[in-house]
Order: structure tokens, then C-alpha cells, then sequence
């Protein structure tokens, strides 16, 4: 498919902020920010952009969903949420 074809179909217009707009944040685990992990990744800017929007977010009160990660009993992945 084509971005014509998308066009086409209804895709890619702007469908404004909505009533209750969200944010998500996703996969921003320690292990990615902690020096020395094997994870660690070579900059915070992206941890640094995340806690400013996340404070803004914060300052506006919206509700809180918090996700959960869970695992199954031999330690296999249960879904992340």
C-alpha cells in the first residue's frame, strides 16, 4: 500500500486533541538510565523530554492508569500489563 492508498481510505487527517487527551509513556525502565548496566543507553536527553511532558501532564491532573508488568510462573512474559 501506498500513502495515496491510506489517503484514500480515510487515514493520515487530523483528528484534533479529542475531550480527555492521554500520555503514555512506555518502556522507560531503569536499567536503560542506570551507568554500567548492559542496558543503559548512551543519553538521558529522551529521559529528560519524558519528565518535563510528564510533569505537564502531572500539573493538569488528569487520571491515573498505571500499567503493571507481569510474568508467568516459569518467568515467561504475561502481556506486560
Amino acid at each position: 500500500m501506498t500513502g495515496e492508498d491510506y489517503r484514500e481510505a480515510g487515514f493520515g487527517g487530523d483528528i484534533g486533541w479529542g475531550l480527555r487527551p492521554a500520555l503514555v509513556l512506555i518502556d522507560l525502565v531503569q536499567a536503560y538510565f542506570t551507568p554500567g548496566s548492559d542496558l543503559c543507553l548512551p543519553s538521558r536527553s529522551c529521559l529528560e523530554s519524558a519528565a518535563r511532558v510528564l510533569a505537564a501532564a502531572r500539573a493538569a491532573r488528569p487520571p491515573r492508569l498505571p500499567p503493571r508488568g507481569a510474568y508467568a510462573a516459569g518467568g515467561g512474559a504475561g502481556g506486560g500489563v
